[in-house]
């Protein structure tokens, strides 16, 4: 039998608490199951999302990150403390022709640039450093489409393009030395390079209206 709590407030013993509430139903066994696969399922997702970078990790984000991104498990820790980078980095393109010249693509590096020259890239620089030269990440899907757009770029009549390479250029990031203070215009050169994509330009990425003499 219930008890009212109004008629009944104070020091209840135990058998008149356990009538306080209504008793609710053990869950059944294989909802309890789901339940508990749903927690495991969730914590292999986070810990591997939480994992230092490195190859264990670039193996396994591909497959957790569709999950993470539905579930809106994924978690930067920015708002607390940015990780500090402890290498420096920026991305180019080659661009190879038909009669085996090359030209150079260079993506905002922000080493080079003025304060203002960077706020004016700094999505450009968010986009193509950021995100997509990240494999781990998912953006795969992303690096076929920019090579499509610089391969149109300097598409020539003459002088077809017939492969786009993007290149990440890299250095370690000098260690904090109070005594002798690296200025960021005089950091170290990039240069650690590791292709991102090869990717051989086909006759139909190429748009109907080409340019005339551009890879001269």
């Amino acid at each position: 039998m219930d008890i009212d709590l109004n008629e009944k407030p104070k020091n209840l013993s135990l058998e008149d608490a356990k009538h306080v509430a209504p008793h609710r139903p053990a869950l059944d066994p294989t909802w309890k199951k789901c339940l508990s696969a749903f927690a495991v399922f969730f914590m292999v997702i986070v810990v591997a999302w939480l994992q230092d970078d490195g190859p264990i990790k670039e193996k396994t984000t591909p497959y957790t990150w569709p999950a993470m991104v539905f579930f809106e498990w994924v978690q930067h820790w920015s708002l607390f403390s940015p990780g500090v980078r402890d290498h420096n980095y920026h991305e180019t393109a080659i661009i190879t022709f038909d009669d085996g010249s090359a030209r150079l693509y260079e993506f905002p590096n922000m080493q080079k640039l003025d304060h203002w020259e960077r706020f004016k890239h700094e999505k450009l620089r968010k986009m193509f450093l950021d995100n997509i030269i990240w494999t781990s990440m998912g953006w795969q899907w992303a690096q076929p489409p920019v090579c499509r757009y610089l391969a149109n770029c300097v598409s020539d009549t003459k002088n077809q393009p017939v492969a786009v390479t993007m290149i990440k250029n890299e250095i370690p990031t000098p260690k904090p030395d109070p005594d002798n203070w690296v200025e960021l215009t005089k950091l170290p050169n990039h240069i650690y390079k590791t292709v991102t994509i090869y990717y051989p330009v086909a006759p139909d990425d190429l748009s109907a209206s080409a340019q005339e003499s551009t890879s001269k």
